[in-house]
C-alpha cells in the first residue's frame, strides 16, 4: 500500500473515531437523540451522513434505535446509548460513571418535543464555546427544589441555570420558582437563570410574569423593593436565537 493511501486511510479512521466520540459524549448527557440533531452536532448540511454514522454505530453495538410515535401519526427515530456505548463514551483516562442508558419504554412522548428543543440549545451552546452542560435529570437536587432543564458554563465563564419555556405558566408558579432558585442560588453556584423561549410573544409574557413580581417572602422574611429588584435581576428571559451570539448571526447572514 502506498504511503499516501495509508495516510488517507488513517485519516479517515481518525475522522470516524472523532465523530463517534462526539456523539457518545453528547449522549452521556442526553441519553437519546435524532439523526437531525446529530447532523447539527457534527456540522453536516443534511441528515444522510449523520444517519450513516448512526447506523454504523448501531451495527457495532454502541447505539440502539427506536421508532417513537408522535402526534398525528408521525414517528421519529430515536438513537440512544447501549451499555457498550456507555463504556466507550468515556476516554481511557477518564473515571467511568454509571449513568442512564437508552430505554425506549422510559421515553415520555409528552416530553419528547421539549427534550428535542433543549438538545438544539445544547448543540448551539457547544458551538458558542459553552462547557460543563449537565441535563436536569443528572442534577442532584434537594427534595422540593426547582430542577433546571440544564446547567452550563457560558463562554464568558458564568454558571447559569437554563429553562426552556415553550408555554407560559401562571404568575403563582413563577413566584414559587423565583423563591426556589433564590434559596438555592449560592449552594448551586448559579449566577443567572436564563429562560429561553421559542418566539417573542411567549418571551414577553414570561418576562412580564417574572419581572412583574413586586413582593417576595424568603424563609419568612419580607424582601425590600431593592432586594426584590436584585433577586429578579438574576432572571433573564431570552429567545432561542439569543443562544447564538450576535457576531455569529452577522457572519451567517453574510
Amino acid at each position: 500500500m502506498k504511503p499516501e493511501l495509508m495516510t488517507s486511510f488513517a485519516e479517515r479512521q481518525a475522522r470516524i473515531a472523532e465523530k463517534r466520540r462526539i456523539i457518545l459524549r453528547f449522549l452521556r448527557e442526553e441519553i437519546w437523540t435524532t439523526a437531525e440533531l446529530v447532523a447539527a452536532l457534527l456540522g453536516f448540511a443534511t441528515r444522510a451522513p449523520a444517519y450513516q454514522t448512526l447506523k454504523a454505530m448501531e451495527r457495532d453495538g454502541l447505539l440502539r434505535s427506536h421508532a417513537a410515535a408522535l402526534a398525528y401519526g408521525r414517528t421519529v427515530t430515536l438513537w440512544g446509548l447501549t451499555p457498550h456505548g456507555l463504556a466507550f463514551a468515556f476516554d481511557d483516562d477518564e473515571p467511568f460513571q454509571e449513568i442512564s442508558i437508552f430505554q425506549p419504554s422510559r421515553v415520555s412522548v409528552s416530553q419528547m418535543s421539549h427534550k428535542i428543543e433543549l438538545q438544539r440549545l445544547h448543540i448551539e451552546a457547544l458551538k458558542e464555546g459553552w462547557t460543563s452542560w449537565v441535563d436536569g435529570h443528572n442534577l442532584n437536587m434537594g427534595k422540593g427544589d426547582k430542577i433546571p432543564d440544564a446547567v452550563a458554563v457560558t463562554a464568558s465563564g458564568e454558571r447559569v441555570a437554563i429553562e426552556l419555556e415553550r408555554t407560559v405558566k401562571s404568575a403563582k408558579r413563577y413566584y414559587e420558582i423565583v423563591v426556589s432558585y433564590t434559596l438555592r442560588r449560592k449552594a448551586n453556584g448559579w449566577q443567572e437563570v436564563r429562560y429561553y423561549c421559542p418566539d417573542e410573544s411567549i418571551r414577553r409574557r414570561v418576562e412580564q410574569r417574572i419581572h412583574g413580581i413586586k413582593h417576595l417572602s424568603i424563609r419568612g422574611q419580607i424582601a425590600t423593593p431593592e432586594q426584590v429588584k436584585g433577586v429578579l435581576s438574576m432572571f433573564k428571559v431570552l429567545l432561542y436565537t439569543d443562544m447564538i451570539t450576535r457576531g455569529q448571526r452577522k457572519s451567517d447572514e453574510n
